[in-house]
């Protein structure tokens, strides 16, 4: 949990835990606030229910190093948006080109 380290860190210095530990805590915090951000952005993006918003979040949080088991969630999410947004369009396109005069 990247908010408890955050808040741990300070403490373990101030009571003296040897610095190889502090160095390994600060590493993993390292490596792991990129991760979390992309995490919030995630969840975040699949909130606003925006299509788009979740491949960008999708994209950041590989990039992020992000695993992949985490990941196959959201890019469900997104291929079934993806496939609904395509569907609409197939039949927005279908109603559009019917001839209205020829309906009457």
């Amino acid at each position: 949990d990247v908010k408890r380290l955050k808040e741990l860190i300070p403490q373990a210095e101030q009571n003296k835990i040897p610095k190889a530990d502090l160095e390994k805590a600060k590493k993993v915090l390292k490596a792991e606030e990129p991760r979390q951000d992309a995490r919030d952005k995630l969840l975040a993006a699949h909130e606003r229910g925006s299509p788009a918003d979740l491949k960008v979040a999708i994209a950041a949080a590989k990039k992020a190093g992000v695993p992949a088991e985490e990941l196959k969630e959201y890019e469900d999410l997104l291929a079934g948006a993806e496939s609904k947004d395509k569907a609409e369009k197939a039949l927005q396109d279908a109603m559009e080109s019917l001839d209205v005069g020829a309906l009457r």
